[in-house]
This record gives structure tokens, C-alpha cells and sequence, in this order.
């Protein structure tokens, strides 16, 4: 209808990601780590997002349930508060920068490489309903990312990822709905995202370290170089971190992605 709330983060009225997710953290109450989250404010705003809320629901709630999933980050709790981890796709894109390691005897492979996400996690036609309206309580629009374009309506995009999971695993179907998105491109940009995000498997392995890698923490995505691996700065993430009294154990992650990563695990 022409009106929204101010925007306190900026100018104008909220409607990016960004300031959103800035306005709605600070009426948590939390420990919010606003550093981190300023730092990305301007990518996440490339993201809108409207509607209204009619019922009653704390700030982190509506966060977690509405925008978040939505979003290429995720919400973490970190030193200085409740942080936004990037996800290993800006990260790919070279839009987010990431450490660069090499493995070597300070930096060692210690576990062979296991599947860590089954086959039926896997989604390679995504459908995202969205532009919800109030007078019929219903999503109005549909965006379908598969592997084949239909040339005859805007609704339904391709993707390399979808084709060549759809090759290896068979179309596996997944339909979300966002009833804050309103916007045509953020529901084009939401659902390429979100089949990227789960078009492949995870594999993870174990790696030793010395003491001076304990500044990686939980969530860091690293570009790492491995002879052993036949990976070249390829990116991957740590999900796990343990202390063995002498040196540092640090699980990772990567994507058995043919299409970001120099080899097919």
C-alpha cells in the first residue's frame, strides 16, 4: 500500500535482507555479534522482502521462520554474539573471501573421505511458491528451477546443477513456500539458490593441525590445496573442532560438486 516500517538501519522503508535482519535482531534481546552482520548488510540487501505480520510472535521466531531460511547464511552463536555464517556458495562465487591453506605436515589429511548427506537429501527440481495475498490467504506465484528452461514462461529457469544431479540421482522434487517474498528477481535468485544449495552430497573428512589454526572456528570456510585430495583451492567448511591436547582436529566438509570443485570426490 506505499508504507512500512522506517527504516532504522538506512533510508527509505525496510525491504532488504540486510537491514531486516538488523532491525529484528535488535528487538531479541540477544547477544548479536553486529560486526559480522554489518559486514554483509549490502549483499544481503540485494534480497527483498515485504508483507505484514497479524499475529503474535518474538522477533527471532519471524527471523528464523521466515527470512533466514531463505538467505544464504546461516545464524550462529559466536564469541561476540549471534553471528551470520556465508555459505560456501558467495564464497565459490569469490564474492566472499576465504583463507587459503595447503595441506602439509602442519595441516594433514588423518581420515579417509565418508558421505556425510544421504541421497534423499539431495534437491534438483525446486519450487518456490510465493507473493502470498491476504485476501485469500493463499501464494499467488510460482518460480521452478529444474534442468530444462520452458522458453514460454518467466516461472520456470534452468539449471547446470539440476541437470547433472538429475543425470546422477533422478529428479528429486522439493517445494518451499515464503510468504514474505513479493519480488520477482529475490524468488528467481531464492530458488537457483536453494537447488545449488542441495543439488549435490556432502563428503567429510578428518584433519590434524597445529595449535596456531585455532583461530578457525565452527562454520569458517577455507580454500584449501591438497596434493593427496586432488583439490585446488576449493572450498570447503568446518564443521567440527576438537582439542587433543597437542594439536587441533578439525572436521570438514566439502561438495561433491563437478561443477565448483577441480575434482569429483
Amino acid at each position: 500500500s506505499g508504507g512500512s516500517l522506517t527504516n532504522s538501519e538506512g533510508t527509505g522503508f525496510i525491504q532488504g535482507a540486510g537491514d531486516l535482519c538488523l532491525f529484528a535482531l535488535r528487538k531479541t534481546g540477544a547477544i548479536i555479534d553486529f560486526q559480522a552482520w554489518e559486514s554483509i548488510r549490502g549483499l544481503l540487501n540485494e534480497y527483498k522482502f515485504s508483507g505484514y505480520i497479524n499475529e503474535p510472535v518474538t522477533a527471532w521466531e519471524w527471523l528464523q521462520n521466515n527470512i533466514l531460511p531463505f538467505l544464504p547464511i546461516e545464524a550462529r552463536a559466536g564469541v561476540d554474539g549471534i553471528k551470520p555464517l556465508v555459505s560456501l556458495l558467495f564464497v565459490a562465487s569469490g564474492f566472499v573471501p576465504a583463507r587459503k591453506i595447503e595441506t602439509s605436515s602442519d595441516f594433514q589429511v588423518i581420515s579417509p573421505i565418508e558421505m556425510v548427506s544421504s541421497i534423499d537429501e539431495i534437491v534438483n527440481k525446486y519450487k518456490l511458491r510465493w507473493a502470498k495475498s491476504g485476501y485469500i490467504d493463499t501464494l499467488t506465484q510460482i518460480h521452478i528451477v529444474d534442468a530444462e528452461r520452458d522458453f514460454d514462461t518467466a516461472a520456470i529457469s534452468s539449471s547446470a546443477y539440476a541437470w547433472i544431479s538429475q543425470n546422477r540421482y533422478g529428479v528429486r522434487e522439493k517445494t518451499e513456500d515464503a510468504a514474505y517474498i513479493y519480488d520477482h528477481n529475490t524468488a528467481a535468485r531464492v530458488a537457483q539458490e536453494k537447488l545449488r544449495a542441495a543439488a549435490f552430497p556432502f563428503r567429510t573428512f578428518t584433519v590434524s593441525a597445529n595449535v596456531k589454526f585455532g583461530y578457525l572456528m565452527l562454520g569458517d570456510v577455507i580454500r584449501l590445496t591438497s596434493s593427496e585430495l586432488y583439490l585446488d583451492d576449493d572450498p570447503v567448511i568446518i564443521v567440527g573442532k576438537s582439542w587433543t591436547g597437542s594439536e587441533w582436529n578439525f572436521l570438514i566438509n566439502i561438495e561433491d560438486n563437478p561443477i565448483l570443485n577441480t575434482r569429483s570426490l
